[in-house]
């Protein structure tokens, strides 16, 4: 019952969201954003400790629950590929395409082929975006196999892709097995013990004419020695 009831009230901040987002420039709305992510998180026992931050260009990093909705905007609101159902989810679906996402139906070729090409002509150094690599929810210490996309825009566009690597303390978040919303949230909460984001702004890169797969596997591989940190840092101080 508890999971319905705080998806609920989250519904009601994003729609508060909705509201204020005809009210408010681009630039204050995704302020605001920022601002109700960070507010969910506190309420629900949630400590960011991510060293660095951002700057202008593509935002990717691993993807692992549900919760990476509110973390990801919590460090800088932005548009955001997403699965084509999300576009439908009760009220945080209108906000989703306020907030300029590319929705991609993963099973359909087509589908993928026609957000690779949005996201070359992205505007990205006017609006950021979040484009997740794997393109999935893979397990809490792994970082899974790379999509193209992210990397075949930065190839065009020249623009940096800036790169967090992240990891729960509190392993109910792992939503790799695909568990619907509700069940992911009712782990959550019936752990009861609230979790820490290690997280750690890595440097960004560029993808040279022609290296593509080059930069897919280099920065997978540099993920995950940075997730491998983050995970025997929290293993040394036993959070």
């Amino acid at each position: 019952m508890r999971a319905y009831l705080e998806l609920g009230k989250i519904g009601i901040e994003f729609l508060k969201l909705r509201f204020k987002s005809t009210r408010m420039d681009e630039e204050g709305w995704r302020k605001e954003c920022e601002k109700t992510a960070k507010k969910l998180l506190k309420k629900y026992n949630v400590v960011l400790d991510v060293e660095g931050q951002p700057g202008d260009g593509y935002l990717c990093a691993n993807h692992t629950s549900w919760l990476d909705t509110l973390i990801l905007p919590a460090q800088k609101m932005a548009g955001a590929v997403a699965k084509a159902e999300t576009r439908n989810y009760p009220v945080m679906g209108k906000v989703f395409q306020t907030a300029n996402c590319l929705f991609v139906e993963r099973d359909k070729k087509s589908s993928r082929r026609e957000t690779i090409e949005a996201i070359k002509n992205w505007p990205i150094m006017e609006k950021p975006l979040w484009v997740l690599p794997e393109g999935t929810c893979t397990a809490n210490n792994e970082i899974g196999e790379f999509k193209k996309g992210i990397f075949v825009a930065a190839e065009k566009t020249g623009a940096p892709i800036n790169v967090m690597v992240f990891y729960y303390t509190n392993q109910s978040l792992d939503w790799s097995r695909e568990d619907s919303l509700i069940e992911g949230m009712k782990k959550y909460f019936y752990s009861g013990s609230g979790t820490i984001v290690k997280g750690r702004w890595i440097a960004p890169i560029t993808v040279e004419s022609g290296k593509v797969e080059e930069a897919m596997k280099k920065l997978r591989a540099r993920m995950q020695t940075v997730l491998k940190e983050l995970i025997d840092s929290c293993n040394e101080t036993n959070v």
